[in-house]
């Protein structure tokens, strides 16, 4: 049991608890010792150790993960199992050779989605760097800043789904919205709030409600 829940049995705290076992001359566990008493002890051997961190290429932090222990404890599990660590390069290079997408599918997010460099980093949780290493590895042309921006500004939506998002919206609202509002507050493709669109609001140049409803009507 944890001293936790011995103070629970008691109905003291910890600390009294602590003092307790401090008086009785009992040693307390070590933070390692806790979490592993808490997955019933469950501890790999070396050699389950050695496959997952070695032949699976696991991190300390999906071992970790595995056994319901801290990323602390697979360190002194290995440490005490003679296991060589990895260096923090090392780390990063087997990181980066795992999230790697095909070339392929980096394309197809670049060029066919029209992702940015940096959206690409975000979705696979590494360096903007590492996805510009990428791209000039696969042979992608690479935008300029001019098409960059281009693509940035382009609407998501074309101005008839835009018009048809917000006429279902108006008709179904007891209170009428104004177009601006609704562009301004609503995504037209799922009708959630949003903080609001700068490409949507392009859309206001165009969008004539009287015409459109009539049009429609």
């Amino acid at each position: 049991m944890s001293a936790k829940e011995i103070g629970e049995r008691y109905n003291v705290n910890n600390g009294t608890i602590l003092r307790w076992l401090n008086q009785a001359g009992i040693e307390k566990r070590t933070m390692s010792e806790v979490m592993l008493n808490r997955n019933n002890g469950n501890r790999p051997s070396d050699y389950e150790l050695k496959d997952l961190y070695e032949d699976q290429e696991r991190s300390t932090l999906e071992i970790a993960g595995i056994y319901n222990v801290t990323p602390r404890s697979i360190i002194l599990w290995l440490d005490n199992a003679g296991i060589s660590r990895r260096t923090h390069s090392e780390s990063m290079s087997l990181h980066l050779r795992k999230v790697r997408p095909s070339e392929d599918r980096l394309r197809e997010l670049y060029e066919d989605q029209g992702m940015s460099a940096k959206k690409i980093a975000r979705k696979f949780k590494v360096s903007e760097y590492s996805i510009s290493k990428w791209l000039d590895e696969a042979g992608i042309q690479k935008r300029t800043l001019a098409e960059a921006l281009k693509l940035r500004n382009r609407p998501r939506y074309t101005l008839e789904e835009a018009t048809e998002a917000y006429l279902i919206y108006s008709n179904s609202n007891n209170e009428p919205v104004d177009m601006q509002t609704f562009f301004r507050s609503y995504d037209p493709e799922t009708l959630e709030v949003t903080e609001g669109s700068g490409p949507l609001r392009a859309h206001l140049r165009e969008f004539n409600r009287e015409k459109i409803e009539g049009e429609v009507q």
